[in-house]
């Protein structure tokens, strides 16, 4: 009976079956070798280990290992990584391998702005906490960055005018904030609704500690601004008290 062998050679490598005591024996070798390469040699060991089984032993093997040999002839003759240097089955069918982790869903565009323009919105009013709490000094240079145009020369007015009269700031407000209406054309631009309630920040005079707050000025007052992108950001460019609105 003729064996069919599995697999071919390259045309540059001579294949050769013979038969021995053992039982049928297929070489890949290159012309210009003399012996075996540790692939083929290994290939060699295979075939030998495989073919030269009774019968029985064949049978039992089945068609998985003729397929797997075929396969490990291929690579070996071809000048793929060898058995020891190439990847183990397990690791291109692990999880890992062939599925990407489920990422959170992306904020919509609108919706990123949004959470952009009340950080800014946060970090202006900071700037103008830490201002007016110590007016002698430098003003917080969070001030100009959060800020910009009338929002900017208002803030800046203040804490002039408390410089002045010797006012400063003690504690902190609350907010009650939200953006109520958003743009993103150019030029992008959002309204913000504020309620700033100031019970805990109140104005002292700072060689008495005495209050500066104006008789019967409402502690919760509504603040409206707006913002827009400058220099590639989010800025407030104005905000305004309405000291006669209450909320």
């Amino acid at each position: 009976m003729r064996l069919i062998p599995l697999v071919s050679c390259p045309s540059d490598i001579h294949m050769r079956a013979t038969r021995g005591c053992r039982g049928i024996v297929i070489r890949c070798r290159t012309v210009s070798e003399t012996e075996p390469s540790p692939a083929n040699r290994w290939v060699l060991h295979v075939f030998e280990a495989v073919i030269s089984m009774g019968g029985a032993h064949r049978r039992s093997l089945g068609p998985a290992v003729a397929m797997a040999l075929a396969v490990m002839t291929a690579s070996a003759c071809s000048g793929a990584p060898t058995p020891e240097t190439a990847p183990s089955p397990d690791d291109s069918t692990s999880p890992a391998a062939t599925s990407s982790p489920a990422g959170s869903a992306s904020p919509n565009p609108t919706q990123k702005a949004t959470d952009t323009v009340l950080a800014n919105y946060d970090k202006f009013w900071a700037a103008q906490v830490n201002s007016q709490a110590a007016p002698q000094e430098r003003p917080d240079p969070g001030l100009a960055r959060h800020s910009v145009d009338k929002a900017l020369a208002d803030a800046q007015a203040t804490i002039f005018l408390f410089r002045k009269n010797g006012i400063e700031m003690r504690g902190h407000p609350t907010h009650d904030v939200e953006v109520t209406s958003l743009t993103l054309s150019d030029p992008p631009t959002a309204s913000i609704t504020d309620c700033v309630d100031s019970t805990k920040w109140r104005p002292v005079y700072a060689a008495t500690g005495k209050s500066a707050r104006a008789p019967g000025q409402s502690r919760r007052v509504i603040v409206e601004s707006t913002a827009t992108i400058y220099d590639g950001r989010w800025v407030i460019n104005t905000s305004i008290a309405h000291r006669d609105r209450s909320c």
